[in-house]
């Protein structure tokens, strides 16, 4: 299964992702500048060992989260959201407890616009 993984990986990569990067040399240079090393432990806190790894531009994913919430207000409503209308930053937790995912799995896949 890894293996296969990684080979899906890197074909997706070579196929899809360094294409489309070499139209966007900033974003590439951005990302560049966020990468670093970091140590990488077990959730028993066993070191593990280093990888790369690289800080998210926080602002960036937030510009780009307001533009999914808004377009998929206006495909729901044919509506557009008031500017004055304020979105949420996004809270970024990989280590969700497995009760919160159970809970978010269970609403509404369809609430955007709905008036009730």
């Amino acid at each position: 299964m890894g293996s296969e993984s990684s080979s899906a990986s890197l074909s997706l990569l070579h196929q899809r992702i360094l294409p489309r990067m070499h139209r966007r040399p900033a974003l590439v240079a951005d990302l560049m500048k966020r990468l670093c090393w970091t140590e990488i432990k077990s959730k028993e806190r066993i070191h593990l060992g280093r990888a790369h790894a690289f800080s998210p531009d926080t602002n960036r994913i937030q510009i780009v989260i307001e533009k999914i919430i808004r377009g998929l207000y206006y495909h729901h409503t044919q509506r557009i959201l008031p500017l004055h209308y304020f979105i949420e930053e996004y809270s970024r937790n990989l280590d969700l407890p497995e009760e919160f995912l159970r809970m978010m799995a269970s609403l509404s896949r369809h609430d955007i616009g709905d008036e009730g």
